[in-house]
């Protein structure tokens, strides 16, 4: 006879002990997820560092093919060769001027830097705007119909080695003008002017003036020459030389990061001509209202808005602190060195160092933190 075993029920997890698991790993999920978070945005910032070190080594290339660094496209005076100024004589940003160095030489032979006809125009527009009319063959989002072929305009055509991939912006902005007309590919990644003089827009912010050392007098770095520019770029067409960053290549901040969406002029994408111009003199990461964030009118189109009523110093067209460099990074922000270099600076950095970072030409020895 087979001998009976006895059958015991087999136990299940009291409502106690299954919430008291769920407790746990909810800890634990607590506990783990801030680390993949940082973890997830050292690769951005790293990636970040990569794309400014790319510029860098742009800069040298195009130093060595022109003995010289790229400038803005347009003209402070009218001269025999250049009659228009301003938007007349635009020829692109220097981010525009190195799109070669980058692996983007089809980009940059769709502008038309001489104002030229080419074919990639539109019909029937003035000449001195040609650069702006530009297209390119795109399926890309916001390309339009033009004649049979989809097309997208040059400024709306958005250069990844442009965007810092910490950016939580859109990376070309939607405008309520017509399709296509104002859709400019923006930059997380602007030219240094340095420790320049910065008068601010109707007067809404006076804290940092600028100019701490003497050597950036030319407000907004508007001239013609680099002798009252402190920074190793302009906002014209002086065309700096490497020769002429007395302070050392190395100590000498060449471009930073900015968020585009601070800044009335950092709106206006990679291309544009006026748009990339940003001073040390304000300190890094100050705070701005920006586009979208709270106190932005949103109902109005920011062209047509001066949003700085109120703001001050925190408004995102008085100048002095809004063209300053600024990053989603916590605590600072990414620069490239006129040597190349990446550096992470602080933004509790002494404010005289920063700025004797920024000029090229001040005497004054400094130093990387």
């Amino acid at each position: 006879m087979l001998s009976r075993t006895s059958i015991r029920p087999r136990r299940a997890f009291t409502l106690v002990e299954l919430l008291v698991v769920i407790a746990i790993i909810g800890v634990m999920v607590g506990l783990l997820l801030p680390a993949v978070q940082a973890a997830r945005e050292a690769a951005r910032r790293m990636s970040c560092s990569n794309n400014l070190k790319q510029i860098g080594l742009a800069l040298h290339n195009y130093h060595d093919t022109f003995n010289r660094l790229p400038s803005s496209g347009f003209q402070h005076a009218a001269t025999p060769q250049e009659p228009g100024t301003w938007e007349a004589s635009s020829k692109g940003s220097q981010l525009a001027k190195l799109l070669p160095y980058i692996e983007q030489q089809a980009l940059y032979d769709a502008i038309p830097f001489s104002g030229a006809p080419l074919p990639l125009l539109d019909g029937g527009r003035p000449p001195g705007a040609a650069e702006w009319q530009a297209w390119v063959p795109s399926r890309a989002p916001g390309s339009f119909d033009f004649n049979g072929m989809m097309v997208e305009r040059v400024w709306h055509v958005s250069v990844p080695t442009y965007i810092c991939p910490s950016y939580s912006g859109m990376d070309r902005w939607q405008w309520s003008d017509p399709a296509n007309a104002g859709h400019r590919a923006l930059s997380n990644y602007a030219v240094s002017i340095g420790a320049q003089a910065m008068p601010s827009h109707n007067s809404t912010c006076n804290l940092f003036p600028g100019n701490l050392f003497g050597d950036g007098a030319a407000g907004h770095g508007n001239s013609r020459s680099g002798v009252n520019v402190s920074g190793m770029f302009g906002r014209g067409e002086w065309f700096p030389r490497f020769a002429e960053v007395k302070d050392g290549l190395s100590n000498t901040i060449a471009m930073g990061e900015i968020l585009p969406h601070k800044g009335d002029h950092h709106w206006n994408g990679w291309m544009h001509f006026n748009s990339l111009w940003t001073a040390t003199s304000a300190p890094i990461n100050f705070p701005i209202v920006g586009i979208g964030e709270p106190g932005w009118d949103q109902s109005v189109n920011p062209r047509g808005l001066d949003n700085d009523a109120g703001f001050g110093c925190n408004g995102w067209r008085n100048w002095q602190t809004s063209q300053g460099f600024k990053s989603e990074h916590a605590g600072g922000a990414q620069f490239v060195f006129g040597d190349a270099s990446v550096a992470f600076l602080s933004e509790s950095i002494d404010y005289r160092v920063y700025q004797a970072l920024g000029g090229r030409k001040d005497g004054i020895p400094a130093q990387i933190p």
